[in-house]
């Protein structure tokens, strides 16, 4: 059930592109370019390393099963550094074995996917019902107590990246239990579809007066609407991402700022680590050496449609017949109103 006119407004989007998906392939390739995701590389080389008989691998055995493009180099920075964070160890001569932290992994059944969460992060259970309270952004060792909604816990027990929380009145907590949050990345060519349900072209931006400042609607999608105002900051515009649809800029806008190629990749570059939470990198996506990570976001970013689509936006003042709608969109409630396209 959709919580907001937005996602409702998604789901309409979702059905459109559903049955006109060949017309949109345009929007689709102008906008989201998916490459190879390098923590795929990681489990497999897990995987292969449960299955061997041996219990090893080789330099060999992981360029089988890398694609092409993933050069010699890659594959071996990504077994040094799997063998320096304790995953790897040595073995015979151009062997390489499972280490502790693997070992880990492979007993609790964390190395046959790279779908879903990240399982280097922890997990907060219910001590006694073992129910899932969250996933947290460490891990909290026996004897921590920390804060959940002003009650405190303790942790009771902890079994690898899982812990026990139990309710510990009268103890004062050591910090807030804080979950990993950031949902996936709403895409380009879906919040174009919105924009167009409102009769807006590609390339068009509108504007609308917000309480302080404008909202511009750019229907970029979660990911390039965030560079966007990381753009618009860079120039001194006082710009605050809003949510798919638009963000929220406190001067008049009347154009976007010019393209600057270095800049624009400077402030890409920056938010790479950010960014590929939303993204859905994989799983072991933590696992990468840095230089490795830092590209293959960047890969998924897609400078290159994001520079071509911003060369060839205009800003427009928003008319008075979606101004209800595009209000909606912002999050602004407007009673009675449930559908956002025409």
């Amino acid at each position: 059930m959709p919580k907001s006119p937005g996602e409702w407004a998604r789901f309409e989007a979702l059905l459109h592109l559903t049955q006109h998906g060949q017309s949109e392939a345009s929007l689709v390739e102008a906008g989201e370019k998916c490459g190879f995701r390098p923590s795929v590389l990681v489990q497999q080389i897990f995987s292969l390393l449960k299955q061997s008989p041996t219990g090893s691998v080789r330099l060999a055995d992981v360029r089988r099963i890398a694609p092409p493009e993933v050069e010699e180099d890659t594959i071996r920075q990504l077994v040094s550094h799997l063998t320096f964070a304790g995953y790897l160890r040595s073995g015979r001569p151009g062997e390489w074995r499972p280490d502790d932290k693997l070992q880990e992994l492979i007993d609790s059944h964390e190395i046959y996917s790279n779908i879903g969460a990240d399982p280097l992060r922890g997990t907060a259970v219910d001590a006694y019902t073992g129910a899932v309270i969250g996933r947290t952004e460490q891990v909290y060792d026996k004897g921590r107590v920390v804060l959940l909604g002003g009650r405190p816990l303790e942790v009771v027990w902890r079994e690898s990246y899982h812990f026990g929380l139990a309710p510990a009145p009268g103890k004062a907590g050591d910090e807030v239990l804080r979950f990993s949050t950031g949902a996936p990345a709403v895409p380009f060519a879906l919040t174009q579809a919105v924009g167009r349900s409102l009769g807006l072209a590609q390339g068009q931006l509108v504007t609308l007066q917000a309480v302080e400042g404008l909202w511009l609607f750019h229907f970029w999608g979660t990911i390039w609407g965030e560079l966007l105002a990381k753009v618009m900051l860079a120039h001194s515009f006082i710009a605050k991402p809003v949510n798919e649809y638009c963000l929220t800029v406190r001067q008049t806008v009347n154009q976007l700022p010019p393209w600057d190629e270095a800049v624009s990749r400077r402030i890409a570059i920056n938010a790479a680590v950010a960014l590929a939470g939303r993204l859905e990198m994989g799983r072991f996506h933590s696992l990468l050496p840095a230089n490795v990570a830092v590209a293959a976001t960047l890969c998924q970013l897609n400078i290159k449609a994001w520079s071509r689509v911003y060369r060839e936006s205009r800003v427009e003042p928003g008319t008075h017949e979606i101004e209800a709608q595009l209000r909606m969109l912002a999050g602004e409630a407007q009673p009675g109103t449930r559908s956002i396209g025409k």
